[in-house]
């Protein structure tokens, strides 16, 4: 067996470490490649749903066909800006009565709607002789002032009936308690009925279910209400019911949330 040595100078370790940092460096220089493939989807898009509510006003105010200053609209629909002056009643007298209704319509998505009502003045105004002598009247005789707040009117005309609501109004009561205490929209007002036997209370665009109230001034109501004045205000709303608790709707109207 022939003895072979390798004999390795440094000159010639020097030149095959040389080679192999060489070859190393020639393998960082080339083309790395993958198999690719790529599928689009196009015309994509997000668009939000729409939900409009308008109401129809009608009324009618019975006078035994006296000529009044009495002014009632009848079949206006209100769908943006609010109508003002729609219902106003002049000359009222002991035996008067009338009724005024709001007819909600939902376009677009099922919603909940709420109904409700602000007094905003029950204004005393003058003060008769005949009032300022008459029971329950806490103001003297003044025939020339303009007092604003302390009426009595708003106490004595009395509601009848009122329909339309998921809860019910209990009736007869007065106009002053219909306002503040039954369906105030300050509380959110109340839910109003869709009429359907399903009981969930959504509004569709097929519902058509009138809020009707109906009123008198009694016969037995006497001069305390002389030149008394009531202002009133109702309104109506529309809240979206998908993704909405139906247990605990909170009213779109209102400054606080009220509820069923």
């Amino acid at each position: 067996m022939t003895d072979r040595r390798i004999r390795l100078t440094r000159r010639r370790v020097l030149t095959v470490l040389g080679t192999v940092g060489v070859s190393a460096a020639g393998a960082g220089l080339g083309t790395v490649a993958y198999l690719t493939d790529s599928e689009e989807f196009t015309d994509n898009a997000v668009q939000a749903g729409d939900l409009n509510l308008a109401v129809t006003f009608d009324g009618a105010v019975s006078q035994d066909g006296a000529d009044t200053d009495s002014s009632v609209k009848t079949n206006v629909t209100v769908d943006g800006a609010s109508v003002s002056g729609a219902y106003v009643v002049e000359d009222l007298k002991p035996g008067d009565s009338g009724h005024f209704e709001f007819v909600p319509s939902v376009e677009g998505n099922p919603a909940y709607v709420f109904a409700g009502g602000t007094l905003v003045a029950n204004d005393e105004n003058s003060v008769t002789e005949p009032e300022a002598d008459a029971d329950g009247e806490d103001d003297d005789y003044a025939p020339d002032d303009d007092i604003d707040g302390g009426g009595e009117l708003a106490q004595h005309v009395e509601i009848t009936a009122v329909q339309g609501f998921v809860d019910s109004v209990e009736t007869p009561l007065s106009l002053y308690d219909l306002l503040t205490t039954a369906m105030p929209t300050a509380d959110g007002g109340r839910l109003v009925t869709d009429c359907d036997p399903d009981g969930d209370d959504e509004y569709t665009e097929d519902d058509e279910q009138a809020i009707r109230v109906e009123w008198r001034l009694p016969n037995d109501v006497g001069n305390e209400v002389q030149t008394d004045s009531v202002d009133f205000s109702f309104e109506v709303g529309a809240l979206q019911s998908r993704h909405t608790d139906g247990e605990r709707v909170e009213s779109p109207i209102g400054a606080e949330s009220g509820g069923r």
